[in-house]
């Protein structure tokens, strides 16, 4: 049975933590400002505090009040992530190792909006209920159950709408996703519908984005019925497969008595992230493999591959934007337009949905 981690193992990983979320190696550098008593006990406490008071320079600056309630909703963060970890992988995933990845490697502080930066304890506050709140859905969850009557949540024309609730790793803004397929009722040919990043607070779903699979399948009848959502659409920029997994997903939400949606739009480190991924990963391909040539089966995937990040990642910071947040945007609003029931008010930063009814 793995230790759980207490705050005192959070502050004596804070010197760790600083140095790594100022380098700008792996996201964009972040300076945290502690107060001069707090860095004193840990002094007396034996922890090196040098490197907390002499950070480098940074736009990014988190001020913390209190190191010691920031160390307690760390470990509170922390152990819980481990356990919802546990449950998706089937064995036990140690807490010291989320630390690492969740933390230390600063993936956590990506999902940052503007309002988190003004607060840090809300903000770590709404990472802990998203992961209690983590088991609505747990029906869906098919490494848990398998696939049951459970996981048709819908149909569409002669297609059944199948779900299925997935783990997602730690570069994402949310834990979980929703996943959805269309089914052919009597040949079973299947239309994969993008996945919905979404995380659930104080009876308030966060939807963070819509992505599809990387090999979706995409059966040619199942699509050219997807376009008849089309018909006498206006906003019809968005792939219909786009509206009708949104569109399933509220009705899911309102069958759980979810009718509160918010649409972050601005995570503020992403955009300067993905620069310094995409940068990097083309360094590391072009290292590996400028002046080399695969020369056997497994050097040909391993060389396909580093292709294929480079393809997805170096240069598309702007790409990737625009799809967070114009994108997005525009896909609420052909939502709003198509169905009932659906209201939308536009926030600096985020949208506020209302979905009063089911939307069928």
């Amino acid at each position: 049975m793995s230790t759980k981690l207490t705050t005192l193992n959070i502050l004596k990983e804070l010197p760790k933590m600083c140095r790594n979320l100022s380098s700008g190696i792996d996201i964009p550098k972040i300076k945290f400002n502690f107060k001069e008593e707090d860095l004193k006990k840990l002094t007396d406490l034996g922890i090196s505090t040098s490197y907390l008071k002499d950070q480098e320079e940074s736009d990014y600056i988190i001020n913390v009040p209190d190191i010691y309630l920031f160390g307690k909703k760390l470990a509170d963060l922390i152990n819980l992530y481990s356990l919802n970890q546990n449950k998706y992988l089937g064995y036990e995933v140690s807490p010291s190792n989320c630390l690492n990845s969740y933390v230390v490697n600063g993936y956590l502080f990506l999902k940052m909006t503007p309002y988190d930066f003004l607060d840090i304890y809300s903000f770590l506050d709404k990472q802990i209920s998203f992961l209690k709140n983590d088991n609505i859905f747990d029906k869906y969850n098919t490494n848990m159950y398998g696939y049951t009557a459970n996981n048709i949540v819908g149909h569409y024309q002669d297609y059944y709408i199948v779900a299925e609730k997935q783990a997602n790793n730690v570069a994402f803004e949310t834990d979980t996703n929703m996943s959805f397929k269309l089914v052919d009722k009597e040949t079973r040919a299947t239309y994969d519908l993008p996945m919905i990043h979404y995380a659930i607070s104080d009876n308030t779903c966060y939807i963070y984005g819509l992505q599809n699979k990387e090999e979706p399948n995409k059966d040619k009848k199942i699509e050219r019925a997807l376009y008849k959502l089309n018909k006498g659409i206006e906003n019809n920029n968005n792939h219909p497969s786009f509206v009708l997994a949104l569109k399933t997903f509220i009705d899911m939400l309102n069958d759980n008595g979810i009718s509160d949606i918010k649409v972050p739009l601005l995570e503020v480190l992403n955009y300067d992230y993905h620069a310094i991924l995409g940068n990097r990963t083309k360094e590391m391909f072009d290292r590996q493999w400028s002046n080399n040539k695969p020369e056997d089966e497994l050097e040909e995937e391993a060389y396909t591959e580093d292709l294929k990040n480079v393809e997805k990642f170096a240069g598309k910071e702007d790409i990737i934007a625009h799809i967070k947040t114009d994108n997005l945007v525009n896909l609420f609003l052909r939502v709003e337009e198509q169905f009932e029931n659906i209201s939308i008010e536009e926030q600096p930063y985020e949208l506020i949905v209302k979905s009063n009814t089911k939307t069928r």
